[in-house]
């Protein structure tokens, strides 16, 4: 295979010296007469011999492909302090075939549902992992994917989790898992694109149809036996200019510990939270939330469903991991918060070229009003700890 590898993810290569022992992989298979390519993202400090939990992220359509979710997301920096290997596989011409029978995948045939199961045990082969805690999750056409693979792959997966996606009506018609599913919807209430009350997509996708964000939680409900008892919590308006706010919904009571949750992002668009983006509102899709980080909420949710007696993940998520970033994208002050506990730190802005424009120690928060509007690399050092954020100047 045409195997190679470069450190430190998104980042250029003068920026090497941030992210010095993380490896990105990328490789390609031959699958059902197709090449299919995918990366991996292995933290510094994986050993084989642990027997880590592997959380494969599926990207959206369109456009989308691994890359995007390496330049815009953090689930692979979140892996560096929970202890995970970070999984992108690509799709079939930057498409999954997720069930709506609109996608070139579907119209073509393509098993993504086995493939993406068979990808699993090729990885293997060269980074061992616990097969007992493999988690997926997804964006659009990757989050409807997940939604198919919850009802067709059931027992492979740990929990699921889909954001800016629900459920695709042709799946929902077959869906019949036998065993308690752990389900988590992420998704904006002013989605242009999949529709938050559901019905057929907009012009400016494949196309298809979806049952809609209260349907697909109502539906996992139902398979998980939950009953009506839910915990409602408010979510902080930290940022106050990304034109959403964020509301919690758990539904714990259900069968075999499983659990559902949805994340209604009140204003949100067909946007990730927290996702990097150079502008907000994003032109078309809508408003980003900046309140929550979907990486870091879902891993949480992930790790709370960890087979039991495991020991693959160590309890691993450090309080560094917890540190926010906001706003983002940013035209003023840039705030830190979580670094309280932290006598002694380091804020370190570079732009995309590796020259430092900002220093600065034990500031909670850093003046970007003068800096050009674009991308930079901000990097936090404290405790031992290194943390790497991508921000935007608007």
């Amino acid at each position: 295979m045409n195997r190679f590898t470069i450190l430190a993810a998104f980042l250029h290569l003068t920026l090497a010296t941030m992210l010095v022992a993380q490896e990105v992989v990328r490789d390609t298979i031959q699958y059902a007469g197709l090449e299919r390519s995918y990366l991996l993202y292995v933290p510094a400090d994986y050993q084989p011999e642990e027997n880590w939990p592997l959380v494969m992220v599926l990207h959206g359509g369109g456009n989308g492909n691994g890359e995007e979710i390496l330049q815009r997301l953090r689930f692979h920096e979140v892996a560096d302090t929970a202890g995970y290997l970070c999984f992108i596989p690509n799709g079939s011409d930057n498409q999954w075939a997720d069930g709506r029978g609109a996608t070139t995948p579907d119209l073509e045939g393509v098993d993504d549902v086995q493939f993406l199961q068979d990808v699993l045990d090729t990885l293997a082969q060269d980074y061992p992992f616990d097969h007992n805690n493999v988690f997926v999750t997804g964006a659009s056409n990757g989050g409807m994917m997940t939604q198919r693979l919850a009802c067709e792959a059931t027992s492979r997966f740990r929990a699921y989790a889909s954001i800016i996606a629900s459920m695709p009506e042709p799946v929902a018609q077959n869906c019949s898992p036998d065993i308690p599913v752990p389900m988590l919807l992420m998704n904006g209430t002013e989605d242009t694109l999949v529709p938050y009350e559901g019905g057929p997509l907009s012009p400016l996708t494949d196309g298809g149809s979806v049952t809609g964000t209260d349907s697909t939680i109502s539906f996992w409900r139902n398979i998980n036996a939950c009953n009506s008892s839910v915990e409602l919590v408010d979510v902080a308006d930290t940022d106050l200019t990304d034109g959403s706010t964020v509301q919690y919904s758990r539904w714990g009571s259900c069968a075999d510990s499983t659990d559902v949750v949805l994340y209604r992002v009140e204003g949100g668009g067909h946007t990730v939270p927290g996702m990097v983006a150079a502008q907000n509102p994003r032109p078309l899709v809508g408003y980003v939330n900046y309140d929550i980080e979907a990486a870091t909420e879902i891993w949480a949710f992930f790790k709370s469903h960890l087979a039991s007696g495991t020991t693959s993940s160590r309890d691993r998520i450090d309080p560094v991991e917890q540190i926010r970033v906001f706003p983002n994208p940013s035209s003023g002050e840039l705030h830190i918060q979580g670094l309280e506990r932290y006598a002694d730190f380091h804020i370190q802005l570079s732009d995309q070229q590796g020259r430092v424009l900002v220093h600065a120690q034990n500031k909670h928060a850093i003046d970007t009003s003068q800096l050009p509007k674009g991308m930079y690399y901000l990097q936090i050092r404290t405790g031992g700890k290194v943390l790497n954020r991508v921000v935007a100047m608007r």
